[in-house]
């Protein structure tokens, strides 16, 4: 794998800063709010690789979506009823961190 495999892994602090400022999600442990987070960005990262994203594939939004929420299902059942929510979210902030740090390009 190349250096921008890394990209989307260094998001934590970021996204899991939106998440805190967000509020919405206050009533989970910031330990678990980060493990979930955590997870979303491996979960992000494998699709990527998956999809060859790295290396010029299309990142389809939808099957992104799918897979991020099925592993955040696996992870985090209790949360079942926030998930879909929470993958939302999170595609929105993993998407300003990538654009913030010059790492998105826009067909």
């Amino acid at each position: 794998m190349d250096g921008e495999t890394l990209t989307i892994k260094n998001a934590l602090p970021y996204v899991l800063n939106k998440f805190n400022v967000q509020g919405d999600y206050n009533f989970m442990a910031e330990t678990e709010l980060a493990a979930l987070v955590a997870a979303l960005l491996e979960a992000d990262d494998a699709y990527m690789t998956a999809a060859n994203v790295y290396d010029g594939g299309v990142y389809d939004e939808d099957a992104a979506f799918d897979a991020l929420l099925e592993a955040a299902n696996s992870a985090f059942p209790q949360y079942k009823m926030y998930l879909m929510r929470m993958v939302e979210d999170y595609m929105d902030y993993a998407e300003e961190y990538l654009a913030s740090i010059d790492a998105i390009e826009w067909e």
